[in-house]
């Protein structure tokens, strides 16, 4: 018997590369394994740095350019997986975001 998925946003399995930027000049290089009108769940190779996360951006092949946010990251564990949050998002960057998801996925 399958159950209902309680999340608050369907979340759209995906697999390409992201960086974060934390502090004033670190920036790490990280994969997304899905993303949803929340945030993206992502995968470090290493243990996230002390300083706080400001954005994550990501290569939008769609448009030719890259796209960004600010984001806070909502959890992460011992290994490097985690959550970025998406924080104050403007509208037209989350349109952009979502016409892109709709292009992108099957």
């Amino acid at each position: 018997m399958m159950t209902r998925e309680r999340r608050r946003y369907y979340r759209h399995p995906l697999d390409f590369a992201v960086t974060a930027f934390f502090g004033k000049d670190e920036r790490l290089e990280a994969k997304a394994t899905n993303i949803s009108e929340g945030g993206m769940a992502v995968s470090f190779s290493e243990p996230l740095p002390a300083s706080g996360l400001s954005k994550v951006s990501f290569f939008s092949a769609g448009n030719g350019g890259s796209a960004g946010f600010p984001a806070d990251l909502a959890w992460a564990d011992e290994i490097g997986q985690g959550r970025l949050a998406v924080c104050d998002l403007p509208r037209k960057a989350q349109e952009a975001i979502e016409d892109w998801l709709t292009g992108s996925l099957p």
